[in-house]
This record gives C-alpha cells, structure tokens and sequence, in this order.
C-alpha cells in the first residue's frame, strides 16, 4: 500500500511555486516564461509555458501541468491546463492563474472540478504569496458521511537569485467539518493549520507549526453529547543553535466537556525541551524523510526510524515547564517544572519506557486550591455515581499535610517535588 499521498493542495500550491518563486524580476520574467520545457518544483510536477507576452504593465502566458497525485502510482497523472494574466505593480507583480482539468481518471480529479484560480504576488526581494481555494467536499466511505467546506490556501515561498525556490509558510484554512456515522456526528469549526517546518528538503531551520479549532463537538444520537472543546490551539516552535535544537509546546483550551471527565473552564500546558543534539535530530528528520517517500514500508525500514529516535532520546535533553494552568468549578491549578533526562542506551522503545523513572531528574511547583481539588475529585468519581463532601476533601488535604507531601495557606495548597532517579521527596520552601 502506498504511504505518499500528495493531495490536491499539495499539487496546485508546489504549481504556485514554480511560478512564484521565480518571477520577482523583469530579467527573470521573461527568462522563466520562455524556458525550455518541463520545468518544475518536483519531480513529479511538469511544467510547459508558451504564448508568453509582456507589455508595458500587462502580459499573459498559457501553461500545462502534468502530476502525480501518487508518485507510486505514476501511471495515473492529472493534466491541467491554465492561464496567467501577469500585471505590473509598484512593488513587484501580481499574478492571476484560471486552470482548468484536461486529462485524469473521476477519482483523482473530483476535488478539481470547476478547476483552480490562483492569486499570486510577488515582490522585487523575491518573496511571493499565493491564495486559492479548492471546492468543498463531500463523501461516502464505509457508511461514514464526511463533507468540508472549501478549503482556503496561502502559500509564501522566498527565492534569491542562482538558489532554489524555498517554502517559507503554507496556511490551511477549513470553515466546517461534517463527520456523520449512524447516530453519531462530529462538528468541527473554524479549523486553521499553519506551518514554516519540514517543508523544504535539506539542513533543519528555525520554525513553527500552529494548529487552531475554533470549536469542536461530538453527539451519540437522541441528542446525547460525547464531548465539546471551544477556542483549541496547539504551537510547536523549533529554534536550531550551532550544535543543539529546542522544540517548545504550547497547548491551550478556553473550555472543554467531557461527560466521562467533567468540564474545565480553561487550560494551558507548555513544554521546551532543550539541548537536543542537533546532529541526531538531523539524522531523524532526514531518516523520517526517506521512511515517507517509500511506497511500501517493512520492519526493517520501522525499526531504522524507531533507532534514530532512540538515538536523539539517549543523547539526553534538558526540560522545562512553566506557566501550566486549569480552571473548574471556580478552582484553580498552577503548576511549573524543569529538569533533564539523562543520557542512555536504548535498545527498543519498551526499554527506554522501563529506564525513564532512573535517568529523570526534574523539581516541580504545584499550587492548587480546594475548589479545584473537589471538582477533580468529582469528575473521577462521577462514572461510579459518587461525589466528594466538603468535609471529605478537607480530609484528604489534611492527611496530604501529615505526610507532608502539601503546605497550606487559607484554601490554598502549595506542593513542591523534588524527582531524582526514581526517588521522590518534597520540599517545605
């Protein structure tokens, strides 16, 4: 089974580059329009210009695209064929592309029909930024219905005269998913996807990827919820130093309902891991790159990846985590930790998973109030029909300080851990 799937985003927006990334000067404007033939961002993309014409502040040129939505199946290809209108402006070009579908098989064409329109400017620095939108989707897979609305795309690539053409961002943007099974349905909104990492081949850069829902819910039937999550954002950002690499982590919910869980009015959970050897990282990302560009996968090929992510784990890292926090029923949780885990051998995942708690070295600071202590407490115990007095959670919170494991002040609990190769003590400041 093939592992590579382009998708017709990833077809129309590496078309957008070829041109974009280009033109960003009359001596190139007229260089790339009139090249020889079979141009292209990709091996499996191929360009062909012609009728190309340039007045004082207009031109146009016809073009033909010929790809591979799946480069393992490389006798079904697509053919499009387009227009740009090409305008002149203060600060570079605008560039306005109307394609249409020429040749391909109904189920690799369908996300085309009614073709694509491309809006692209590039400026004289050679940046570009190109909008399109793909029509919305509707199918029918294994009794599942699933629809999306049109999906907007913005593509940003920077391209310095004799260097190739490099993505700088790509954002994805969905205003509703359908997703219907039976009596059980889920709604997504809002969705917006916006990355600058792994999209160019070679020495790992600097970074971010942010991926935001503006709400998301789930019914069972009969009107029963199985769940909502309102304002979700998760960034990762990477910074590359001279010979390490940091990847920061932050999450956030406005709100979340979970039948089995309770409800939380807001949280937040950040993680950096720091130090992370720069070489082996590379190694991954380039071993992880090969592993999605084969057509087929054996163990072999698994475990070389699994090793080259053990070899970045057994290097050891530093961590940190600040400025943690959830809120319920009118409580509230703070919490902050760093640490480091120590360097290793690891010959398999389960044996990393076994050795953790001996290599973890990290203190953490943990306050908390009886609110919130009482609502966690009751969320766990609601599936077994029970719930926390007020007398039973000062209970607990008094056995919490005989043990001295919390140090209180009013209704607020202050924990401080110390965590030291499978040893844990607490600290009274």
């Amino acid at each position: 089974m093939s592992k590579i799937k382009w998708g017709i985003g990833g077809i129309v927006f590496l078309g957008a580059v070829a041109v974009g990334g280009n033109i960003y000067a009359d001596k190139v404007l007229q260089a790339f329009y009139e090249q020889k033939p079979d141009v292209s961002a990709d091996a499996n993309i191929k360009m062909q210009y012609s009728d190309f014409q340039m007045g004082l502040m207009t031109g146009s040129a016809s073009w033909t695209m010929t790809f591979i939505p799946d480069p393992c199946i490389p006798a079904e290809f697509v053919i499009l064929k387009g227009k740009d209108q090409i305008r002149r402006t203060l600060t570079g070009y605008a560039v306005n592309s109307d394609s249409k579908v020429h040749q391909g098989k109904p189920e690799a064409i369908k996300y085309l029909k009614g073709g694509v329109k491309a809006d692209t400017t590039i400026n004289w620095l050679g940046q570009s930024r190109t909008h399109f939108k793909l029509p919305a989707i509707t199918e029918n897979v294994n009794g599942m219905s699933v629809r999306m609305d049109a999906l907007d795309a913005e593509i940003r690539t920077q391209s310095y005269p004799g260097q190739d053409t490099r993505l700088s961002a790509v954002k994805l943007s969905i205003p509703v998913i359908n997703m219907t099974e039976k009596d059980a349905h889920l709604l997504a909104q809002d969705i917006v996807l916006e990355t600058s990492q792994g999209l160019n081949k070679g020495t790992l850069k600097d970074g971010y990827t942010i991926l935001s829902i503006s709400s998301m819910s789930r019914n069972e039937g009969a009107g029963k919820s199985a769940g909502s999550i309102k304002n979700m954002h998760l960034e990762s950002t990477t910074k590359v130093h001279e010979q390490t690499v940091d990847i920061a982590t932050q999450f956030n919910i406005g709100k979340m309902t979970m039948p089995a869980a309770g409800s939380f009015d807001e949280f937040s959970m950040n993680m950096n891991l720091k130090d992370l050897k720069l070489k082996k990282v590379q190694s991954f990302f380039d071993t992880l790159e090969n592993f999605n560009q084969t057509c087929t996968s054996s163990d072999a090929e698994t475990q070389v990846l699994l090793d080259s992510l053990l070899a970045v784990i057994g290097d050891g890292f530093n961590f940190e985590s600040k400025d943690n926090m959830i809120k319920a029923s009118g409580g509230e949780a703070k919490a902050s930790l760093t640490g480091k885990l120590m360097p290793g051998h690891h010959g398999s995942i389960a044996g990393f998973v076994q050795m953790v708690p001996s290599l973890l070295d990290f203190s953490a600071d943990i306050q908390f109030d009886k609110a919130l202590l009482k609502a966690m407490m009751n969320n766990y115990l609601q599936n077994a029909g029970r719930s926390m007095s007020d007398q039973e959670v000062e209970n607990m919170i008094q056995a919490m300080q005989q043990q001295g494991q919390v140090q209180r002040e009013g209704n607020n609990m202050i924990m401080r851990l110390d965590y030291k190769y499978g040893q844990q003590s607490y600290r009274k400041e």
